[in-house]
């Protein structure tokens, strides 16, 4: 699906920043019509105390999207909590007995006060979805939401499928009709279905068929890929450290690290002043434990020092973006269209 955003909406309550950016992720007509121009989510289930125009304390939907490459599986519950929304991670979503498995973050991480009237930003594709809210429209604070699958990670995203069930053991020979050519012997990879996921090692290939050691059994249709970078964040703001549906030690839902940038580009910051232009750097996460796990798409930090205007129009290279400073004093600059 296209990119999409949705700018500067004045809401009459926290109430309505949850209905609508359900509406827009997930491009629908329902209490708000955003069918034509919404990001194109799946509504994948909901439960309201009373309905989906009347919002209450515990009720929630999750969404999900198979990425821009049609091959992810990112499941995500947004639930209406007193002064906040907030965003878990699943593995896997049954909408049949409304449970997740394998959950990712617990923390309330988009911060909306109960007495905010606030003002709504949403930008986002099939890959990831950030969320902006500020308070009210004089407001300083900024409240940040990001979540998805990371981009521009070390590995490729080709995702190849098994063709029947497996069963836990050693040296299991799995078929996937095509192994990538660029997978080796030696290789870590991960192997998920809608209830396990787990990193394992290519001992064995043929064109058609690898070989691993698998500690679970696995439903036909399990997916394998050289990379699965999904996330969700700890808490309101860029700096906090992220929560990973599994990281590359194969430790699943557990915390890694924040995104960051470049801060010492052009002498500690200062934007280019000869058409006064901004110097914007990509957000990337990575640790010395974890190793390097991605970057963020259409959203860069913004070097402005002397600059304090907020939520202005800038212009990069031809595009058309909005700059933030959001809470915890994090300057960005985000794509529009």
């Amino acid at each position: 699906m296209s990119y999409a955003n949705l700018v500067a909406l004045s809401c009459a309550n926290r109430a309505e920043v949850f209905k609508r950016f359900r509406d827009f992720v997930c491009k629908r007509n329902g209490s708000y019509d955003y069918s034509t121009d919404g990001i194109g989510w799946t509504l994948h289930d909901a439960v309201y105390a009373t309905d989906e125009d009347t919002i209450a304390t515990n009720d929630y939907f999750v969404i999900y999207s198979a990425g821009e490459s049609g091959t992810e599986d990112l499941y995500f519950k947004c639930t209406y909590k007193a002064n906040y929304i907030l965003i878990q991670g699943y593995l896997y979503w049954n909408n049949s007995t409304h449970a997740g498995v394998t959950a990712y973050n617990a923390s309330d991480n988009w911060n909306i006060p109960d007495a905010a009237v606030p003002v709504l930003w949403v930008y986002g594709d099939l890959d990831q979805v950030l969320g902006i809210s500020r308070e009210t429209s004089v407001s300083t604070n900024f409240y940040p939401v990001v979540f998805g699958v990371a981009v521009e990670t070390m590995y490729d995203r080709e995702t190849v499928t098994c063709a029947g069930a497996l069963s836990s053991g050693a040296d299991q020979v799995i078929d996937v009709g095509t192994v990538p050519s660029h997978w080796w012997v030696g290789q870590k990879i991960f192997i998920r279905d809608t209830a396990n996921i787990a990193v394992i090692t290519i001992s064995a290939k043929t064109a058609s068929t690898i070989t691993a050691t698998l500690a679970t059994n696995y439903l036909a249709g399990a997916k394998l890929a050289a990379d699965v970078v999904y996330f969700c964040p700890s808490a309101n703001n860029m700096a906090s450290t992220l929560y990973r549906l599994i990281d590359h030690a194969g430790v699943k839902s557990g915390l890694g690290p924040a995104w960051v940038a470049n801060t010492g580009l052009a002498s500690s910051g200062y934007p280019e002043v000869l058409n006064s232009e901004h110097i914007l750097t990509e957000f990337y996460s990575a640790s010395a434990a974890q190793g390097y796990l991605g970057q963020l798409k259409n959203v860069f930090l913004r070097h402005t020092s002397g600059i304090t205007a907020l939520d202005v129009h800038q212009l990069r290279s031809g595009l058309n973006g909005r700059a933030f400073t959001l809470y915890n004093s994090m300057p960005v600059w985000v794509k529009e269209v």
